[in-house]
């Protein structure tokens, strides 16, 4: 029977919460998230509430990257929980809240940052996760950094066969890892702003990426998966194929548009408002900046918008060549679906801040990701992936 593996919550952990303080939030404006109405249904908040958090979330990625920008041996990564509270978790493999406390008060958060002792390091798992790579690809396993559990977690179809390999290969695994028994699948969901469909011969293809500048020569452009083909048109106009970017950690290729204005803009579907259908987007938030469980939203031509929770910064990519352990995974546990052939290429996004666009559709069932009728995870690229992968810059202004 094909199942998804339940990602449990650190059973006893050691518990410190911060002393409370005045609450000054940064980068957190009056105006409300459209996001907000998504997450106000699903976590039982008003939408006032909702925008509050959704503005906290992007201080809490901050926090992460400056957390790990310390380069310390204690530093066990950063999970956000919604219900019934919103905190911000940080682990810690010494108890040491010190610098964790200057940190929180810096950005704001004091009084939302709770600290919990676990047994490794972010860095830890990232060296297990590294380790098990080629296992990995071999066996046609998941394997990701299960932060809350303090976990490497390895999904794979069958969990014997996975240690025998590991034997065979020579590879110890340590009690940071974690395997679980589920046979997913991971396919590429292949079908002038972002979240437009895109043709390749009068037929859907893919969903376009973000709106972009090439920055040795000024040119602006639209971007998609690269794994989408390369001769694509948008309303009639064939758009010009610039480049492409498939291995490591880049799954992108990016166009001239021709006749087309490009907008800084990102398809969502909301009704109403002075942007009907759409967001604007004004900024970016790096792969390092987005923090665990933050809720981000997503539009593809197939399934349209949904949202979920960012469960992992370290999956394996591995639908790339010489694959990296840098795709990201969202997930809402199968109450919408997240990804279905044809999204591939479309906006992540939080709020108006370019988050990744989609790489990919991550299926536990057993009819797969070619299923449309099912509800499906996501895997994504993250937005600085795009811009490194060809020397671009997003645009989050008027061009």
């Amino acid at each position: 029977m094909r199942r998804i593996a339940s990602i449990g919550s650190i059973a006893g952990a050691a518990m410190l919460l911060l002393a409370s303080s005045s609450l000054v939030v940064q980068g957190v404006t009056d105006e409300l998230n459209p996001d907000a109405a998504w997450y106000a249904s699903r976590y039982g908040v008003s939408d006032v509430e909702a925008g509050r958090r959704l503005g906290l979330q992007a201080v809490a990625g901050e926090l992460d990257a400056k957390l790990t920008a310390l380069d310390v041996d204690w530093y066990g990564g950063l999970w956000l929980e919604h219900e019934p509270d919103f905190k911000v978790v940080v682990f810690t493999t010494r108890g040491t809240s010190g610098p964790i406390r200057d940190e929180a008060r810096e950005l704001g958060l004091e009084g939302l940052v709770e600290v919990r002792a676990v047994a490794f390091s972010y860095a830890d798992l990232e060296a297990e996760s590294e380790k098990l790579r080629g296992l990995a690809l071999e066996s046609d396993s998941l394997v990701s950094i299960d932060v809350p559990a303090n976990k490497v977690l390895v999904l794979t179809a069958s969990p014997h066969e996975f240690a025998r390999l590991a034997e065979i290969r020579g590879v110890r695994l340590s009690p940071a890892v974690t395997i679980r028994e589920s046979n997913r699948q991971v396919v590429l969901s292949t079908n002038i702003y972002a979240g437009l469909t895109l043709y390749s011969g009068g037929i859907p293809e893919c969903t376009s990426g973000y709106s972009i500048r090439k920055n040795s020569t000024g040119e602006l452009g639209i971007t998609t998966a690269s794994h989408c083909k390369n001769a694509l048109t948008f309303g009639a106009v064939n758009l010009t194929f610039r480049e492409s970017a498939q291995w490591g950690s880049y799954d992108s290729q990016w166009h001239t548009v021709g006749s087309h204005t490009v907008r800084n803009w990102a398809t969502d579907g909301i009704p109403g408002g002075s942007t009907p259908g759409y967001r604007i987007i004004t900024s970016k938030t790096t792969r390092a900046n987005q923090a665990l469980n933050a809720v981000a939203c997503r539009y593809g031509f197939a399934s349209l918008y949904a949202c979920g929770n960012l469960i992992s910064k370290t999956v394996l990519c591995e639908l790339l060549p010489s694959p990296n352990s840098t795709c990201m995974w969202l997930s809402n546990g199968s109450t919408d679906d997240l990804a279905s052939p044809g999204d591939s290429g479309g906006p992540v996004y939080s709020g108006g801040s370019a988050w990744g666009i989609i790489h990919a559709c991550l299926s536990f069932f057993e009819d797969g990701c070619l299923n449309p009728s099912l509800n499906h995870d996501l895997i994504y690229i993250a937005e600085n992936y795009v811009e490194a992968a060809h020397g671009l810059t997003i645009l989050t202004s008027a061009p």
